[in-house]
């Protein structure tokens, strides 16, 4: 159970991390796609 969250975290962390990396563009294109349903988190 622990071990899951851990894990559930750190990928989190991961995607954090990517999206940070990603240009302002690519953020906003994210986010569409994200508002349109075609990306799921």
């Amino acid at each position: 159970m622990l071990q899951h969250l851990h894990s559930a975290l750190q990928a989190a962390a991961e995607k954090r991390r990517a999206f940070q990396a990603m240009s302002p563009s690519e953020k906003t294109e994210l986010l569409f796609a994200i508002a349109a349903g075609r990306v799921r988190l």
